[in-house]
């Protein structure tokens, strides 16, 4: 079974996760990981726009993680509900992606929900 639940956020607000492994980010590192969460964001930006080719998208999200200054172990695009590769019509996403900074690994995930604009008035919601 799959559990979800919130993830915890830095509180200065630039989206790191709060994970214990985090405190041993050097300054230079603590700088540059908000990337990971950004780029979680960017993408689904993009499927929200329209772009479904999730295997594309996956190989672009290693590559931009990896222009980021990162590198990246994977970067998946799921169902939610069970981690699945994405069957056509799921709407309930994950964005998953794990991520290297010299020593420290850093992990995060970003919720998609895809919602009907022709019903819904509001594209996507993010979690």
């Amino acid at each position: 079974d799959v559990v979800g639940c919130a993830t915890w956020r830095d509180g200065d607000g630039d989206g790191v996760a709060v994970a214990s492994g985090n405190r041993h980010l050097t300054a230079e590192e603590r700088a540059l990981a908000p990337r990971l969460y950004a780029t979680l964001g960017e993408f689904a930006a993009r499927i929200d726009a329209g772009e479904h080719d999730y295997e594309v998208l996956q190989r672009q999200g290693m590559e931009a993680l990896a222009s980021a200054g990162f590198a990246p172990e994977y970067f998946a695009i799921r169902q939610a509900a069970d981690l699945a590769p994405v069957r056509n019509g799921t709407r309930d996403l994950v964005i998953l992606a794990a991520a290297s900074l010299n020593a420290n690994r850093l992990t995060d995930n970003l919720r998609v929900r895809l919602i009907d604009r022709y019903y819904r008035g509001s594209p996507i919601v993010i979690e």
